[in-house]
């Protein structure tokens, strides 16, 4: 049968939910070093509604419809000329080009840049494989990265924000690099990070959690990853040892003076780097991250699936910012 249009959640202009549709779109055809991917199921990532708000517009240029979606996981439908190490019917999970100004992952199919690709491990379904990239390329970076987090064995180190998507990966990524770890959640999220692998959880509405941090570090934290952002962690730089670092994960929406704040750190002797994920080796990444899930030392998030034309609600949830683990959209399911 010859296709020639797909399903696909797509916006006409900037704004709220109420611009969000179901629509049909032309079908992308592959083109050099690029593979089509026919989406099983594509994640749902913060940087989702700030897309569809334009929040982001000033990183890539767009056109519309615009259709959103950051990662996504599905079988191999095509490949481009020069493609090697993947073909038709291999399954797949993958940042997608949206970063880069192309089609996002919302819709039935994708066309992506073959080095963003890695093979899904066996044993891992389809729907989970879509809630690692972004949340799981994103912890692994801030925490590990020399240039972000830089993290060693026997350091102290703060995960603000633990129990959603990028908190959930990052407690455990850094449990298994040998470091000590502290984290931040809701109260109903404390048991959850534990199992994670935090030696101390703490209520982030408890007034007094700075002072039992420093009560722990002693004379401070090694890492801070603060994947909330605003003004959520107070004394964040003083909770710090001299030396330390303070990685803010980007929120486009929340980060308040990045200038002053990194000069601020400079001034005490701290540093403060502003994080945005980097998809250079997001494939390589998503290899490696892949095989540590199917040996089962990382662990997956609780995933909620919601159908794709319910993109509404699922927007609406990742918004609120109480979402414990990931979601992700059933775009054609696992029925290939």
């Amino acid at each position: 049968m010859d296709i020639q249009e797909m399903k696909a959640v797509v916006i006409d202009r900037f704004g709220g939910t109420q611009n969000l549709r179901l629509a049909d779109v032309p079908l992308p055809q592959p083109g050099p070093g690029q593979v089509r991917v026919h989406v099983a199921f594509a994640g749902v990532n913060p940087a989702d509604w700030k897309d569809m708000e334009g929040l982001v517009a000033g990183f890539y240029e767009v056109s519309f419809p615009h259709i959103l979606g950051f990662d996504a996981a599905g079988v191999v439908d095509a490949v481009g000329p020069g493609v090697s190490g993947f073909a038709p019917g291999d399954p797949v999970f993958t940042t997608s080009d949206h970063g880069d100004g192309l089609a996002g992952s919302w819709a039935e199919y994708l066309l992506v840049s073959a080095p963003r690709l890695a093979l899904v491990p066996a044993g891992l379904d389809l729907a989970s494989a879509a809630a690692v990239p972004i949340a799981a390329l994103t912890a692994n970076q801030a925490l590990l990265a020399p240039q972000r987090g830089n993290l060693q064995a026997g350091q102290r180190v703060l995960i603000h924000g633990a129990s959603g998507g990028v908190g959930s990966f990052a407690v455990q990524l850094a449990a298994l690099a040998g470091a000590r770890v502290a984290t931040t959640c809701s109260a109903a999220n404390l048991a959850y990070v534990g199992e994670l692998g935090s030696e101390l959880a703490l209520d982030y509405r408890d007034p007094d959690f700075p002072q039992r941090l420093r009560d722990w570090s002693g004379e401070g934290l090694d890492l801070i990853v603060d994947a909330v952002g605003g003004d959520t962690l107070p004394e964040r730089l003083q909770l710090l040892r001299r030396g330390g670092r303070l990685v803010s994960i980007a929120t486009l929406v929340a980060d308040g003076d990045v200038a002053a704040e990194t000069a601020q750190a400079r001034s005490m002797g701290r540093e403060k780097i502003y994080a945005i994920m980097d998809a250079d080796r997001a494939g390589e990444e998503l290899a490696a991250l892949g095989a540590r899930i199917a040996a089962g030392e990382l662990r997956l998030p609780p995933v909620q699936v919601i159908d794709l034309q319910d993109a509404v609600n699922a927007v609406e949830l990742v918004r609120s910012g109480h979402v414990r683990g990931k979601l992700v959209l059933r775009v054609c399911g696992d029925g290939f």
